[in-house]
């Protein structure tokens, strides 16, 4: 399977170094500025985020590393694959494999991300019992209507399964939900598309409360210790997610072009829990 890819990183601040596939203005400043994630520095491990590309039938993915050797405070690696969701769906988890660290920002190195990238599906272990548990309250606060904001603490997972359970969720939205979803990890600096915050922000206790301050609309907020027990639905929705099968095939090809965003997969599939 055929993906786009993009890097980005310093030179004279923060800008797109490489690109394998023309995008409009507006996909390349929502690339620019979700890449810019500089709170990567708060804990000196990498922020993953998946998104739509505005005016684009691109869903991206996007891994980014403090660049310590760039020897500029705040300055980051940030490398996206991005590909029609028909495409991500078939790869599944294997997208998480394509994601490297530049070893240095020469012009040759550079040079090896303006071209695309050939990827095959790969298998994601299977999670522990706790996983699923952790990752279905979180899907319970993503889809439970009234739909709003989510931010959550998923310090009770690991850093690959929560790179796992973004990948997960958004591939299980059909295509028109999954090129407007956008999830994302975060530590001290909220994402945001055009203004509009980001579905589903992964943070740690710090970030519970500090990343839904300013936002127009009050997030969930979802902290580690909560004992609620998820719906069976929520349930079901995280294991297909952490390790994807039929039920992740089913939800993308059968969904349809349903309108309403998140409203609409709550309305239509989950009712709100008494």
């Amino acid at each position: 399977m055929r993906v786009g890819q993009a890097l980005h990183g310093y030179r004279d601040g923060h800008r797109l170094l490489a690109n394998s596939t023309p995008l409009p203005n507006r996909a390349l400043d929502t690339m620019l500025a979700v890449t810019d994630a500089v709170d990567v520095h708060d804990e000196g491990r990498e922020l993953f985020a998946m998104y739509g590309l505005p005016d684009t039938d691109y869903v991206a993915a996007s891994l980014t590393w403090p660049a310590l050797d760039v020897g500029r405070p705040g300055a980051v690696w940030s490398h996206t694959i991005f590909a029609e969701p028909t495409v991500l769906v078939a790869l599944g988890h294997g997208l998480l494999s394509l994601f490297r660290r530049p070893p240095s920002a020469s012009r040759l190195e550079v040079a090896n991300y303006a071209k695309p990238v050939y990827a095959e599906r790969q298998a994601a272990p299977m999670p522990s019992a706790e996983v699923v548990e952790s990752a279905a309250r979180i899907a319970w606060a993503l889809h439970e209507a009234p739909t709003r904001p989510v931010i959550a603490d998923a310090t009770a997972l690991d850093i690959p399964s929560q790179h796992r359970l973004l990948v997960g969720l958004t591939l299980q939205c059909w295509s028109e939900l999954s090129k407007t979803l956008a999830l994302a990890e975060a530590s001290s600096m909220a994402r945001r598309i055009d203004d509009r915050p980001f579905d589903l922000t992964l943070t740690g206790p710090s970030g519970l409360g500090s990343l839904g301050r300013g936002l127009e609309h009050r997030p969930r907020a979802l902290p580690a210790n909560t004992r609620l027990t998820p719906p069976i639905w929520a349930a079901a929705l995280a294991s297909d997610a952490m390790s994807p099968g039929r039920l992740s095939e089913f939800l993308h090809d059968y969904g349809g072009p349903v309108a309403g965003g998140r409203a609409a997969w709550a309305r239509s599939r989950f009712p709100p829990q008494s």
